[in-house]
C-alpha cells in the first residue's frame, strides 16, 4: 500500500505499470468528471445497487472489448507481415488513445501500451464491507484508514496479531457504526454489547459503550460547550420567527468573555392565549436539569377552559432562589402587563424563596400554597392516615362554619396537629377562605407538575437541544388542542362535562323548591337546607361560587324546569374562551445551519464541578410516596420492630 500525492492505491512496483500520478495526468478531463462524486446531480442519483451494476459491467466490458484493433488491407501481402515484425519500421497510429494507454517510442516506432484500470473505493457503497485488491483507490488518506480499521473489527485481524482484542475496536470506531443504537432513548449496556459480539466477535467493555454512546451523541446533539457558544443565534431566530416572544439572557463578564447565567423564553402565542382566553390563575415551579453543567428549570403556567395546564413561560436558571425567581417574576410580570395584582391568583410550593419573591412583588394577588407539599410538612411530625383524611376535610371545606366544625374534629384527634394547622394562614390552603372571583378552586400544583413531567426527556439534554424540544412540546401541543375542540359535544369540554354529569348524578338526591324569581331552596338528603340563585349563579354551599360550575345543589334546581346546566357554567369553560386561548400558533424553526448569525460575543458554559458517584437518574420520592413492592402478591408489614439476630438490638438486621 503506497501514498501516491492526494489518492492511495495498491500499486505494483514493476515496469509495465505506471503509477497513480501518471494515470491521473493522463486523464485529468472525462474520467474525472464521470467519477467525481461532488459533480453528481442528486436529483437524478442513481440507487447503490445500481451503481455497482453499471461499475461491474464497465469492468466486463474492458476485459472483453480489444481496444488495440489496427484496420489492415486485406490485400497486404507478406511484405506487410514483414515490415510489422520488423522492430525498424515505422509504425502508424492513430492520434486518439484512451487514458488506460501510454505511449512507447523505440527508435521510429510508436507503440501503445494497455495499462490496468483501477478501481475506485465508494464509501457509501464499500465501508460496509470493506474488499481490498491490487489498484484499489482511496478519496482521501481518512477514508482509507476507516476502511482498514473496519476491514480489521470485521475479520478479527490486526496488523500484527489476531485475537478478541483488537486495537481498532475502540469506543471511536463503535460511536461511528452504531450510532443509532447507541442514541436510543431505550439503550441499554448490556443489550448493546451482546450485539456488538454477535456481529464482530467482540466484546466491548461497559466503559467503551458508554465513551461512544457519549461520542454519538456528542456527534448528533453537539458538545454542552458548543451549545452555549451559539444560544445567541437561536435566541434571535426564535424572536425572528415568533415576532413579539420575549427571550432574554442573562450573563455576567469575566474578562472580555461573557458566561452564562440564565435565559427565559414566553412566546407570543403563549403570552397572548393567556391574556385572552386563561382565568387569571398562574402555578409556578422548578424542576432540575441534569448533564455537565445542571441547573434548574423555573415555569408558569396557567389553566384552559378545559381545566388542562396552558404554559406560559419558563427559563433556565443556575439555581432555584429568591434572585432567581424575583428575575423571572419581574420579566413575567412586564410580558403579562400585570399593573393591579389584585385580580391575580398565584399556586407555589414551599419553596421559601419563590413565596418571598411572589410576597414582595404581588401583594395584593391571592397566594395559595400546594396542599400536598403542605402535607409533606405536617407528616414530619404528625404521622397517621386519620390525621392525613381530617387534614383534606379541612381543606375541602368551603364555608366558614364546615371549617370551624373540621378543624374541632382535629382537635379531637390530636391536640398537636390542630396547633400545627392553627399556625398556618388558611387563606392559603383552605377553600372556605379562597375568593370566588377567579373561579377556581384548586388546592394542589398538578398542572405545574404535569408541565414538568412532560418536558422530562429533554431535562438531561444540552441547554439548546433542551429549550428546542420545550418549544416543540409547546408547539405540537397548541396545534393539537386546536385540532381537539371540533371534537367537542356541547358548549364545554370533556373535563368540564364530567364535573356535571357527577354533579347532577349527586343532585337526584336532593329536593329543590321553587321560592321565585329563579331562586331555589334545597334540601339534601342529610338534612342541610342551602339557597340556590340561578340568575346570580350562586349557592350558600359556595362550591358554584369558587368553581364557576353548577354544584350538586344549582344541578337539582334546573331539573326542576329541564335547564341544562351547561347553559350556567361560565364562560372561563365556553369553547370560545378554549378557541382564544389556542387561537395563535407557534411558528416552526428551521435548522442551525439556516440561522442568522448574531455576531455577539459566544457565551462559555456555567461553572460546574463534578460531583463524586454515578450521577442519579431517577427522582427522589416523596416520603409517603408508595414504594414499589418486589413482591406484588405479598403484604407488607407494618408496624413491627426489626431485631438484629447476631447482637438482639432494634432497628437494624444482621446485614447491615
Amino acid at each position: 500500500m503506497t501514498e501516491a500525492g492526494g489518492p492511495l492505491a495498491f500499486t505494483d512496483v514493476e515496469s509495465n505499470w505506471t503509477s497513480e500520478e501518471e494515470e491521473q495526468n493522463s486523464s485529468e478531463s472525462d474520467e474525472d468528471l464521470d467519477e467525481d462524486p461532488d459533480f453528481v446531480d442528486l436529483a437524478y442519483a442513481q440507487s447503490v445497487e445500481d451503481v455497482r451494476l453499471l461499475r461491474d459491467d464497465d469492468n466486463q466490458f474492458q476485459g472483453y472489448v480489444d481496444h488495440d484493433a489496427i484496420d489492415r488491407d486485406p490485400n497486404a501481402g507478406e511484405e506487410d507481415e514483414e515490415s510489422d515484425n520488423n522492430p525498424a519500421s515505422p509504425r502508424m497510429c492513430t492520434p486518439e488513445h484512451s487514458s488506460s494507454e501510454s505511449e512507447v517510442v523505440t527508435g521510429n516506432c510508436l507503440r501503445k501500451r494497455k495499462l490496468p484500470n483501477f478501481k475506485d473505493f465508494i464509501p457509501s457503497i464499500d465501508m460496509k464491507n470493506p474488499q481490498f485488491e491490487l489498484g484499489l483507490r482511496f478519496p482521501t488518506r481518512e477514508i482509507f484508514r476507516a476502511a482498514v480499521r473496519r476491514h480489521s473489527v470485521l475479520i478479527g485481524r490486526e496488523l500484527k496479531f489476531k485475537g478478541n482484542v483488537n486495537m481498532h475496536a475502540n469506543a471511536k470506531y463503535f460511536s461511528n457504526w452504531y450510532e443509532s443504537n447507541l442514541t436510543n432513548s431505550n439503550w441499554d449496556v448490556g443489550s448493546f454489547q451482546e450485539k456488538v459480539n454477535q456481529e464482530t466477535g467482540y466484546y466491548p467493555s461497559r466503559a467503551q459503550a458508554y465513551r461512544a454512546r457519549r461520542l454519538a451523541t456528542s456527534n448528533i446533539e453537539g458538545s454542552y460547550t458548543e451549545q452555549y457558544e451559539i444560544l445567541w443565534d437561536y435566541c434571535e431566530e426564535l424572536k425572528r420567527t415568533n415576532p413579539g416572544s420575549s427571550v432574554v439572557v442573562k450573563s455576567e463578564l469575566e474578562g472580555d468573555t461573557p458566561r452564562f447565567q440564565r435565559v427565559y423564553i414566553c412566546l407570543q402565542a403563549c403570552k397572548q392565549g393567556f391574556l385572552d382566553g386563561c382565568r387569571p390563575y398562574i402555578g409556578l415551579d422548578g424542576c432540575h436539569i441534569k448533564g455537565p453543567h445542571p441547573g434548574q428549570l423555573l415555569c408558569a403556567v396557567g389553566v384552559d377552559a378545559n381545566n388542562g395546564m396552558f404554559p406560559l413561560a419558563y427559563a433556565v436558571a443556575e439555581v432555584e432562589s429568591y434572585n432567581t425567581w424575583k428575575w423571572f417574576l419581574e420579566l413575567l410580570s412586564h410580558d403579562l402587563k400585570i399593573e393591579n395584582n389584585h385580580g391575580y391568583l398565584f399556586m407555589t410550593d414551599k419553596q421559601k424563596g419563590l413565596i418571598d419573591a411572589v410576597d414582595d412583588l404581588f401583594p395584593n394577588a391571592e397566594h395559595r400554597c400546594c396542599l400536598k407539599h403542605l402535607y409533606a410538612n405536617f407528616l414530619k411530625e404528625h404521622k397517621g392516615l386519620a390525621l392525613k383524611l381530617q387534614m383534606e376535610s379541612i381543606a375541602r371545606a368551603t364555608t366558614l362554619p364546615w371549617f370551624v366544625e373540621e378543624m374541632k374534629k382535629m382537635l379531637e384527634l390530636d391536640t398537636t396537629a390542630h396547633a400545627w394547622l392553627c399556625e398556618r394562614d388558611a387563606s392559603q390552603w383552605a377553600r372556605s377562605h379562597f375568593r370566588t372571583d377567579f373561579k377556581c378552586d384548586i388546592l394542589m400544583n398538578n398542572l405545574s407538575e404535569a408541565f414538568n413531567s412532560s418536558i422530562l426527556p429533554a431535562r438531561n439534554k444540552p441547554v439548546l437541544i433542551a429549550l428546542e424540544r420545550i418549544r416543540m412540546y409547546l408547539m405540537i401541543l397548541m396545534a393539537s388542542r386546536r385540532v381537539a375542540v371540533d371534537k367537542w359535544h356541547g358548549q364545554v369540554g370533556p373535563r368540564i362535562q364530567g364535573v356535571l354529569e357527577i354533579n347532577k348524578s349527586a343532585g337526584q338526591w336532593c329536593i329543590p323548591r321553587h321560592a321565585g324569581q329563579n331562586k331555589f331552596q334545597v334540601m339534601h338528603h342529610s338534612g342541610r337546607q342551602f339557597v340556590v340563585d340561578l340568575d346570580a349563579h350562586t349557592c350558600s354551599c359556595r362550591a358554584w361560587d369558587l368553581s364557576g360550575i353548577p354544584c350538586l345543589h344549582a344541578c337539582a334546581a334546573m331539573s326542576r324546569f329541564h335547564g341544562n346546566p351547561e347553559d350556567y357554567v361560565h364562560d372561563f369553560y365556553k369553547k370560545d374562551a378554549y378557541l382564544r386561548t389556542y387561537r395563535d400558533m407557534i411558528h416552526p424553526l428551521p435548522s442551525q445551519d439556516l440561522w442568522p448569525k448574531s455576531g455577539l460575543l459566544p457565551l462559555n458554559p456555567p461553572l460546574y464541578h463534578k460531583q463524586p458517584g454515578r450521577p442519579k437518574k431517577s427522582r427522589k420520592k416523596a416520603y409517603d410516596e408508595p414504594k414499589k413492592k418486589s413482591n406484588p402478591n405479598k403484604l407488607q408489614r407494618y408496624h413491627t420492630v426489626i431485631k438484629c439476630s447476631n447482637c438482639g438490638q432494634e432497628g437494624h438486621n444482621r446485614t447491615k
